[in-house]
């Protein structure tokens, strides 16, 4: 195996939405998938990232994946259309995402089959983890706790879960021997924590006041370094510390102060990188490009962000496509970085290279 880590991964601070009903005429159909590790009945089925079904069954057919699920009727699934699992959040919590064609075929029959070479099986960080020989242990806070226990009972090898809000002084002083209680130690930490208010974002930055500034401060940069201070007592023997952002040396439409937390974020990285380098612990972030997660779904105007990212990569991108990302933090988890600190490893496509 690539490393053999034990990576505690936190939940997005986020307003987790109430599961909604689909409404109107449905059609039912099949999907065929090599993989569909974490999805869940009654997980959504979305076009363009927008509602229109939903997971009705899950069942094996031999070393396959059949997935039951309804589309509403006006929207139409054709017969090459293709169906992937796609992912909420970096650690697991997925739907099932309809890619429809540019010159569709014919309308797939309410019944039909999308067959196995047209779908996407899934992946995330807390899997691949696991799959290179990591236990690995999530946390979670407030309403997004009972989300994180289920995520981590729907991975191939269950995970445990430990409460921790990072705003909380008493958690994190005892995060070390909550943890303790599950493994002996950490060799590496995924910080996947951003929350900042409505109010100052989504074209607000000049009407953003101190007080809203300063819970997306709180929890969206200064809390890597309480992260990091909470975990150190558990990485004895080194490790890596591996956080997301979205890359901060630019102004960003519609990210305003959540942009000015994150470039906060990146240098607390590179604070911490001087820091914890005697101790033997590596720092480095992550900027993916604009992605489809929970997260994005609470910046306002996300699709300024997205825009034509796509046209601007070099490698094109799919912002439904968490893989890439998932991956790349996977391996600064590893020991294959071994003298790799400091850094932000772009995954973006290649558009951080690019002029206008």
């Amino acid at each position: 195996t690539v490393f053999t880590a034990v990576a505690v991964v936190c939940t997005l601070i986020v307003l987790t939405a109430l599961r909604s009903p689909v409404t109107g005429a449905l059609s039912g159909y099949t999907a065929t998938f090599s993989d569909v590790s974490g999805l869940y009945v009654g997980d959504d089925v979305r076009i363009s990232g927008v509602q229109v079904g939903k997971v009705q069954t899950i069942r094996l057919d031999g070393r396959v994946a059949k997935v039951d699920f309804t589309a509403q009727a006006d929207h139409p699934v054709y017969t090459n259309t293709v169906a992937a699992v796609r992912y909420q959040t970096l650690i697991g919590q997925r739907y099932v995402e309809l890619v429809q064609p540019a010159k569709p075929d014919n309308r797939l029959p309410d019944g039909g089959t999308i067959p196995i070479g047209q779908t996407i099986p899934s992946f995330d960080v807390a899997k691949l983890c696991q799959q290179e020989g990591a236990k690995v242990v999530l946390t979670g806070v407030g309403r997004t706790l009972k989300v994180t226990q289920s995520m981590g009972r729907r991975l191939p090898q269950e995970a445990l879960v430990v409460e921790l809000d990072v705003t909380n002084p008493e958690q994190l002083a005892t995060l070390a021997d909550s943890v303790r209680e599950h493994v002996p130690h950490l060799d590496g930490v995924v910080h996947s924590i951003g929350f900042a208010p409505q109010s100052v974002m989504g074209g607000n930055f000049m009407a953003g006041q101190w007080e809203d500034v300063a819970v997306a401060l709180n929890i969206s940069a200064y809390s890597l370094k309480a992260l990091a201070e909470a975990a150190l007592p558990l990485m004895s023997s080194g490790g890596s510390i591996v956080g997301l952002t979205f890359d901060a040396r630019y102004a960003w439409p519609v990210y305003d102060w959540m942009g000015v937390a994150k470039a906060a974020f990146e240098s607390v990285n590179r604070y911490l990188a001087r820091d914890l380098g005697p101790h033997g612990v590596r720092c480095n972030v992550v900027s993916a490009g604009p992605l489809k997660t929970t997260a994005a779904k609470h910046i306002p105007g996300f699709d300024q962000m997205e825009g034509n990212w796509d046209a601007r990569a070099p490698l094109g991108w799919d912002s439904d496509d968490t893989e890439p990302a998932a991956r790349a933090v996977t391996a600064l988890l590893s020991d294959w970085f071994p003298a790799t600190t400091g850094e932000m490893i772009h995954v973006d496509g290649g558009v951080h290279a690019m002029g206008a």
